[in-house]
């Protein structure tokens, strides 16, 4: 599956259309969690994405992070991105894009989806495709041709709706440099940590000082109101006349 939204997630532009057409979509209505549908992760105006394709799509999404951090990710780092979030967000994201296209009239026929997928390295041997290898490589990740074909699919209609957003959208230098050093920018902070216990014996205190320094503090050192009370007991004797 290509990761098409992964590469330009990061585009302003690419946003701000998802954002526009989420709008109209929105209305229509996205749910998530269905509970009487158990092999359903969420539903897009009908369009269901099922938990196989959400599995897969999470499988996908730590393998690049793993490859990313050379092997080994940090405890508690897919926890703190929110990455079953980000792997939703981007499935519905998806869908959105190929609802809009179809709205918009843009296809993606199956000769053209089986073209890409003869022009990929990885199904080749010397140089030509290879069915065998093809379906080899398929059931190795849990996938059959359909399934595959299907998805890679939808990733060229995406593409294919992106291309022509991007063919009309105009983005100002000024904002690509402001982004830019946005994501670039460092902080270098420098700090020495000080103990009171340390200087305790380096400080002299004058009466003086002390008591105009506590008449200008007071009100900071004032006790709730308390009751003096002073009292004689007598204790009554039943036979006293």
């Amino acid at each position: 599956m290509l990761n098409i939204l992964r590469k330009r997630a990061q585009s302003i532009v690419i946003q701000v259309v998802v954002l526009a057409i989420a709008i109209v979509f929105v209305f229509w209505g996205v749910g998530t969690n269905l509970g009487n549908k158990r092999n359903t992760m969420a539903k897009v105006n009908g369009e269901e994405i099922s938990i196989p394709t959400y599995e897969r799509a999470y499988k996908n999404t730590v393998d690049n992070y793993q490859t990313q951090f050379g092997g080994n990710i940090p405890q508690g780092f897919l926890e703190a991105i929110g990455i079953q979030k980000q792997v939703i967000n981007r499935l519905i994201q998806t869908v959105i894009f190929r609802q809009s296209g179809q709205e918009m009239g843009i296809n993606v026929s199956k000769a053209a989806t089986q073209e890409k997928i003869q022009e990929m390295e990885v199904f080749k041997t010397n140089g030509q495709f290879d069915l065998g290898l093809y379906k080899q490589v398929l059931g190795q990740n849990n996938m059959n041709p359909t399934s595959f074909e299907a998805s890679l699919q939808s990733d060229l209609l995406t593409q294919s709706v992106m291309d022509r957003v991007g063919g009309f959208a105009i983005v100002p230098d000024s904002e690509v440099k402001a982004r830019f050093d946005f994501n670039n920018e460092e902080i270098r902070l420098a700090y020495v940590t000080l103990k009171a216990s340390e200087f305790l014996d380096k400080v002299e205190v004058k009466d003086d000082e002390l008591a105009s320094w506590y008449k200008e503090n007071q009100d900071n050192y004032l006790s709730e109101p308390q009751i003096d009370l002073k009292y004689l007991f007598f204790k009554f004797d039943d036979n006293l006349d």
